[in-house]
């Protein structure tokens, strides 16, 4: 890519009326492809140039919107795809973009309110490049409620919430390793067709995935709805992309299905998965989400048969093969055996908190509460590091397992900072 560079730079040079925007074009997404430091900068001013020149460039426009997508700014890139979308026919690509874009601007919007006093960065949280990417810890109702039930009124002056209310949410947010980071998951520095030509799904579905997005809805079910008219945009562009080329149906229907998701239609969304893995049976991440959707809906022996499905087509996934680990153990039973798996996963992903949280319950659920105790910290310990705000199940896991060891003394000192 240097070498790309370097060509086309010279092109530029040798052209004494600086007008030939395939040139400047090129040299972008050269810049864009090396990604070397200050290549970012440099990359949109040549793309800048290109449509100066030639402001009907569908290319120059579509790579425009996918930079700005990359830095979080999604308005530009909505704008952007829009403008190209009014002024001729470019194709089912655009419209995959454009929904991609929504979508990930209703997240912003929504995850910006929910920690408007908490000082999260919502760009980070849906940074497409994966190297801030962060997610809200697995949450399910079952799981956040026992916690609650079980350890809240402990505290004085706690209320021991009814069952089936649903108390007051914790939300916290994890980093997306690097290693899962390529192009079949987003964009990937040294892959001009990753760059310009992907639908933009996969990074999508990296988001969305994993951000627990009925834990997300949950906590906006009393807040105001203005955010949601992005959704149904986004729901259209993805109908529309299907219209303008029927061969997309299956990636669209990737789309579609995280929209329904956010829109909390459970059903909907499964629907829409099905019909992925119908028209496209290696689409490793319709597989992903609908087991994690059946398992939501209790559906354990079909959620692990989806995970499986999942996992034969993208083995490199932490948490496809973490949710996998987890789902076949609450099937199968087998706990040491998922001990020793998530134990693999760390290998490979030491700082992936979830993975230390998860030992450490399996280390619970074997009566090994004394073992417990270290990945549970080191669960929190990690969050802390990334400055990310806590998740009280990490917290009461770890009271449970002080308590479990003799160590009570130290659980009011945990109940007290998780109910701040």
């Amino acid at each position: 890519y240097s070498a790309a560079v370097n060509t086309f730079t010279t092109a530029v040079a040798l052209d004494p009326e600086n007008n030939d925007p395939n040139a400047y074009y090129s040299l972008s997404l050269a810049l864009d492809a090396r990604g070397s430091a200050g290549d970012s900068e440099a990359a949109k001013d040549a793309l800048s140039r290109a449509l100066t020149l030639d402001p009907s460039s569908m290319s120059a426009q579509l790579h425009t919107g996918v930079l700005a997508e990359r830095v979080g700014n999604y308005s530009t890139a909505i704008g952007t795809y829009k403008m190209a979308l009014r002024a001729s026919r470019p194709g089912s690509l655009f419209f995959l973009r454009l929904g991609g874009a929504l979508v990930r601007h209703e997240l912003m919007w929504r995850i910006s309110t929910l920690y408007a006093d908490g000082g999260c960065d919502a760009n980070a949280i849906l940074a497409p490049d994966g190297t801030a990417a962060m997610f809200v810890s697995n949450m399910t109702r079952e799981r956040h409620d026992n916690y609650m039930a079980h350890y809240l009124h402990k505290s004085s002056g706690a209320v021991q919430p009814k069952v089936g209310t649903t108390p007051p949410l914790v939300f916290g947010a994890q980093p997306i390793p690097q290693s899962r980071v390529g192009p079949t998951v987003g964009h990937s520095r040294g892959s001009i067709n990753a760059c310009l030509g992907g639908d933009g799904l996969g990074a999508l579905v990296r988001s969305v995935s994993l951000l627990e997005s009925t834990t997300v809805i949950r906590g906006f079910l009393d807040r105001p709805k203005e955010g949601s008219i992005y959704i149904l945009e986004a729901l259209e562009a993805f109908r529309q992309a299907i219209k303008v080329d029927p061969s997309v149906e299956a990636r669209a229907q990737v789309g579609i299905g995280i929209c329904l998701e956010v829109l909390n239609d459970s059903n909907g969304a499964m629907d829409a998965y099905t019909r992925c893995i119908e028209l496209n049976s290696r689409d490793a991440h319709a597989y992903h989400r609908l087991g994690v959707l059946l398992g939501r809906s209790g559906h354990t022996q079909a959620s692990l048969d989806a995970l499986v499905a999942a996992d034969s087509l993208s083995p490199d996934s932490a948490y496809i093969v973490l949710h996998l680990v987890v789902t076949r153990a609450r099937v199968e039973g087998h706990h040491l055996d998922a001990l020793r798996m998530l134990r693999r996963i760390l290998d490979r992903h030491s700082n992936l908190s979830e993975a230390h949280f998860e030992i450490g319950s399996m280390l619970l659920k074997l009566r090994r509460a004394h073992e417990a105790i270290g990945s549970l910290q080191s669960s929190i310990r990690l969050r802390n590091i990334q400055g990310l705000p806590p998740v009280a199940e990490y917290s009461g896991k770890l009271a449970q397992a002080l308590e479990n060891s003799d160590r009570g003394d130290e659980v009011d000192k945990i109940l007290a900072g998780c109910l701040q």
